[in-house]
């Protein structure tokens, strides 16, 4: 019986010892298809004449974006919320600088832009776009990215409504995709100058 008992324990440990090499097994994989699925971002990405820009501000805040400078007409991409430009325009992004210069801008708190001092509203984060828009103005030397068509989805949508309205000089057409209309109404400046 003693034995019947040190069997069982052999079994369950081993029964453990088992699962928890599946599970590091598991993650393992997981971790590296993530790593290889960002990798395969990036590459396509850059195949496109996209590169990676941190911008840097006089404050110590750091932004982040995806920028084609070829002399093209400008287009600003804004993700949804959780997302960043990376991860939800890599594809688009590559298609669309066939015919503009794109800007794949990560939000604050989102994608590589996360650390950033307070400013979580839509107001907030369409100030942070015209101010990255501005310094990237300011790094290639080239006035006309403050003056872009701006494509926003969901959230994204919604910043790309608010920048539009406080920032109206700095857009030359709009596009919300799939954007909760609640937040706009026919009030809003953007709204009554495109009319």
């Amino acid at each position: 019986s003693d034995l019947d008992i040190s069997i069982e324990k052999m079994i369950r440990y081993r029964n453990i010892i088992s699962l928890f090499f599946v599970v590091f097994l598991f993650s393992h994989h997981v971790g590296a298809q993530k790593r290889w699925v960002q990798k395969a971002r990036v590459r396509k990405l850059q195949r496109h004449h996209l590169e990676e820009v941190v911008l840097k501000f006089n404050n110590g805040e750091e932004g982040h974006a995806w920028v084609s400078h070829q002399g093209k007409p400008k287009l600003l991409l804004l993700h949804g919320i959780t997302g960043g430009a990376e991860v939800q325009y890599a594809r688009n992004a590559a298609k669309l600088s066939n015919h503009f210069d794109v800007i794949a801008l990560d939000l604050k708190f989102h994608g590589k832009t996360k650390n950033l001092p307070q400013g979580y509203s839509a107001e907030d984060q369409a100030i942070w776009v015209a101010d990255c828009l501005l310094l990237l103005s300011q790094q290639y030397n080239d006035e006309s990215f403050q003056k872009v068509h701006v494509v926003g989805n969901s959230y994204g949508g919604i910043i790309a409504g608010v920048f539009a309205d406080h920032h109206s000089s700095m857009v030359s057409e709009l596009t919300m995709i799939d954007a909760p209309i609640r937040f706009f109404n026919s009030s809003m400046k953007a709204y009554r100058d495109w009319e």
